[in-house]
């Protein structure tokens, strides 16, 4: 299974070259280690075959993710074991199937917007209290992004991105740096609002993509 999420990774980390395409990257980068993680931490079985999950659904085998080598790979694996004829642990087949399903959808979401040439929006940056210094790169990418809500950052590249918030106030300072997981990706999103929440003394920014905004947003 590792050796399948690592080809996928790698197919599609070549599939999406290019400096534009390094927050689209970054989210192919962090769907896979997603991935390894929940692999990792999956329930195993006892069988005397590898259960069929361990095999490619062909759904996944059409995507840019995967190719003859990583169905060979795990097929060789299934006969090995078939030969041995021995009782072994295996990955539940259940949550081997939930996982592939996610991330074939997530492929599936990145193949339609490189077809549709989908691959950039224009946001609206917004915050509540308004005027808060704002700006997000990708995750591996050292040039931020910078707007003074409420403003327009037209043309930006799909991906996933780090954030930094503001408040406008200088009497307020968030006590983290922002975060990562400003996932531009899914949907089709028309603004980033930003919220600042007081627990005591500190103060944390959380910043969203979202969808459908009517609010004016004029550029400056």
């Amino acid at each position: 299974m590792y050796l399948l999420l690592d080809q996928t990774e790698a197919t599609l980390l070549a599939a999406l070259a290019g400096p534009e395409l390094v927050a689209m990257r970054d989210y192919v980068h962090d769907l896979i280690e997603t991935a390894r993680a929940e692999v990792a931490a999956m329930p195993a079985v006892r069988a005397s075959l590898p259960p069929a999950a361990l095999a490619v659904p062909a759904a996944l085998r059409q995507a840019p993710a995967t190719g003859a080598a990583a169905a060979q790979g795990v097929g060789g694996e299934r006969r090995r074991a078939a030969a041995a004829g021995q009782a072994q642990e295996h990955l539940d087949p259940a949550a081997v199937d939930r996982m592939l399903e996610r991330n074939r959808k997530a492929i599936d979401t990145i193949q339609t917007q490189a077809n549709q040439r989908d691959l950039q929006l224009d946001l609206c940056v917004k915050s509540e209290p308004p005027g808060a210094v704002f700006k997000m790169r990708p995750v591996s990418y050292d040039h931020w992004l910078l707007r003074r809500t409420n403003n327009l950052l037209p043309r930006v590249w799909r991906g996933l991105y780090k954030y930094v918030a503001t408040p406008a106030s200088r009497q307020l300072k968030p006590a983290t740096d922002g975060g990562i997981g400003l996932d531009l990706v899914a949907g089709s999103p028309s603004a980033v609002v930003c919220y600042f929440e007081k627990t005591g003394a500190r103060l944390d920014s959380i910043c969203q993509a979202e969808s459908g905004s009517s609010a004016p947003c004029v550029p400056r």
